[in-house]
């Protein structure tokens, strides 16, 4: 994985190698020392004691704290030994060349367990780093991909390289990731996964060392971060699903309490005219015998209209109201609507006007017809007996504007927007279903147009 740096097992507080290959790095420090300083010939005391340091920090910063230690304690001899007089001896004549070398040995010591520590330190923060940018980077592929699977699979490639592993398999929840060859591991070892509730899984990784306590915490808070975050996205998905389900069946009350309502009336009005068309003892004039007729005809087609809009709005929410184009003209779909609308509007003259150069544009004529019957029905439901309503038809861009007025109450600029949310009828409105706007509206968006109420003097 992109970003991860595989550390030496004994830095950031793992287990230090062997003490065989402890030694031997001290043994190899120090006489790599010794032998530059004999060189040119013995150089001075100080010189050679400059070289033993490096020779303590090399091994210290190779394999560690004991190993700085050893080769601190090998340089105190090879100094005394080597270049301390008289030499080829471990006898001191003077005085000030014990101290010098008590004091060289101390500082030896001291130089090389800091050196060692501060190497330690600074490879444990960046692993922690390391460790960090994982973490974050799976649970930001749960939040935008939600693949369990992959996730995992990311996870045990990423520990591997991270820790310098031989293999690994994560199984969190019912979903199982794998990284490596488990036939190259020596040594297995399982890490127990735990949230808040409970277990949520496990970490099992393979290797040719035993891992530190750090290391086991490490990998344990990568597995942690990540079992959480398929737990957060879980939940998320869970409320989601509630959610649908609740607003599904919301829907689902709210269709069938309005459809129920709404042919109610007209089946009632056209029962009761057939009632008294079949009956025989009924003294029915041809004026009467037209007007049961008509109200037959006039509910009926009341009753089309809700169905419309109900297999309508059924497209809209399945994402089918597709618009199947042609030429035509918005003046001469708009008096199909009037024509087919005249018995709604018979309290309410219409006054149409349409400016010249209107153009004709590519639109669905059936759809086209609900959208203009649903807002001219509307503005007819909402406007006083008696007054106008004025529709005025213009080009506008490369398309066409129709602009319907009525005399209505009005709507409250807030509550404008929620016009056109199925089932939200205006609070004057105790006939209406509720559907008219919506369908209107995702006619109006299917066709690249926009349809909106605003307020307008009178």
């Amino acid at each position: 994985m992109a970003g991860i740096r595989r550390w030496p097992p004994w830095f950031g507080g793992g287990r230090a190698p062997g003490a065989p290959l402890r030694f031997a790095v001290a043994v190899g420090a120090t006489a790599l020392a010794s032998l530059l300083a004999l060189v040119p010939g013995r150089v001075a005391v100080a010189t050679a004691g400059m070289l033993y340091v490096l020779a303590v920090l090399a091994a210290a910063g190779i394999a560690g704290l004991w190993a700085g230690v050893a080769a601190a304690v090998l340089s105190f001899v090879g100094l005394n030994f080597l270049f301390t007089p008289p030499l080829g001896t471990f006898r001191v004549e003077r005085t000030e060349d014990v101290v010098a070398l008590l004091v060289f040995l101390a500082v030896a010591v001291v130089v090389g367990a800091l050196f060692s520590t501060v190497l330690a330190a600074r490879a444990r923060t960046e692993r922690r780093e390391a460790e960090a940018r994982l973490s974050a980077s799976l649970a930001a592929r749960v939040a935008e991909t939600g693949d369990a699977k992959g996730v995992l699979d990311a996870m045990a490639e990423g520990l591997v390289d991270l820790f310098g592993l031989r293999m690994c398999e994560v199984k969190l929840g019912r979903s199982v990731g794998k990284a490596g060859n488990a036939a190259e591991a020596t040594r297995v070892e399982r890490i127990a996964v735990h949230l808040d509730q409970g277990p949520m899984g496990s970490v099992v990784v393979g290797s040719t060392r035993r891992l530190s306590k750090d290391e086991r915490v490490g990998i344990e808070a990568v597995a942690t971060a990540v079992a959480l975050a398929l737990a957060r996205h879980r939940a998320a998905e869970e409320a989601r699903a509630a959610r649908l389900d609740l607003e599904t069946s919301q829907l689902r009350a709210a269709l069938f309490s309005s459809v129920t309502h709404d042919l109610r009336t007209p089946l009632a009005s056209i029962t009761a005219a057939v009632t008294s068309l079949l009956d025989a003892g009924a003294d029915i004039g041809d004026t009467s015998r037209r007007e049961l007729l008509e109200t037959i005809r006039e509910e009926s087609a009341r009753l089309n209209r809700l169905l419309s809009n109900v297999l309508d709005l059924s497209r809209l929410r399945a994402g089918a109201l597709v618009p199947a184009t042609s030429r035509a003209g918005i003046e001469e779909i708009l008096e199909g609507v009037l024509a087919r609308l005249r018995p709604a509007l018979r309290d309410h003259p219409v006054d149409l006007e349409v400016r010249e150069g209107v153009p004709e544009v590519e639109v669905d004529v059936v759809q086209v017809e609900q959208l203009l019957t649903n807002l001219v029905e509307n503005a007819a439901r909402f406007s006083p007996p008696g007054s106008p309503i004025s529709i005025l038809v213009s080009g506008w861009s490369d398309g066409v504007r129709v602009r319907i007025a009525d005399r209505g109450p009005g709507i409250p600029a807030d509550q404008r927007e929620r016009m056109f949310e199925p089932f939200v009828r205006g609070d004057a409105d105790a006939s209406g279903s509720g559907l008219g706007l919506a369908i209107a509206r995702a006619v109006a968006v299917a066709h690249g147009g926009r349809l909106w109420l605003k307020a307008a003097p009178g």
